[in-house]
């Protein structure tokens, strides 16, 4: 799934002048772990290329865990084992559990943002889902896009939000249809979209770059006296 860096790249006069990254530039996802990976190897193959993740707050996924209150397991699946392949790396999962075991199935995250700042999350939705999927920052919904993507075998889902005062919040992923016989996620990602909000200086160029802004415009203007020149 690509990632957004941020970066100044200035063109004056024709002449190209890299600025360089300003000093809040923040490249890749701030979410671990985002596509389920067996990272500890506590995936145990239990039927059909999957596990059964029983227990609320149930941490056996890396870098994950269960939502306090789901009521039965989710299932954690190996692609290449499975009935179903991977979006990114080898693993997914699957908010219902094992047939429609959780209707409430939900996992969480604890992230580090920047209050007023501007993010984006988004994932990738597997095709056999017959409901929808949620995502939810310490509770509150963040509104998703209509899935885009041929959907085979996945879609793709983003949603953007505005961080709230709680520096760590929880990013959830949860099961929205009650019921629903699937709900496949995988490849998920979280970016900052915009950090003007919370006091930071994306577009605003440091000392050195104004330098060589600068000495961008004077040699673009040395040529064009050169160029006059000629033509005497």
């Amino acid at each position: 799934m690509a990632s957004r860096t941020y970066a100044w790249l200035g063109a004056v006069l024709g002449v190209g002048i890299a600025l360089g990254a300003p000093s809040s530039a923040r490249a890749g996802s701030l979410l671990t772990n985002g596509s389920f990976e067996n990272l500890n190897n506590t995936f145990v193959n239990q039927s059909n290329g999957c596990m059964a993740v029983y227990a609320d707050d149930s941490t056996t996924i890396p870098d994950w865990t269960v939502s306090h209150g789901v009521t039965s397991d989710i299932a954690w699946c190996n692609g290449p084992a499975a009935f179903y392949p991977a979006a990114d790396g080898d693993y997914w999962i699957d908010l219902t559990g094992f047939g429609t075991d959780s209707p409430n199935g939900a996992i969480r995250q604890t992230i580090s943002v920047t209050p007023g700042d501007s993010y984006t999350v988004d994932f990738m939705w597997g095709n056999l889902s017959n409901g929808d999927p949620g995502v939810d920052i310490d509770g509150v919904p963040v509104a998703l896009n209509t899935p885009t993507g041929v959907g085979d075998p996945y879609y793709f889902i983003q949603g953007t939000f505005i961080a709230g005062s709680d520096p760590t919040p929880y990013l959830e992923f949860y099961n929205a249809t009650p019921g629903a016989a699937a709900m496949i996620i995988d490849a998920g990602s979280l970016t900052l979209t915009d950090d003007t909000g919370g006091g930071g200086s994306i577009g605003v160029a440091e000392p050195a770059s104004l330098a060589l802004l600068c000495s961008g415009i004077a040699g673009a203007a040395m040529l064009r006296r050169m160029r006059r020149s000629r033509r005497v």
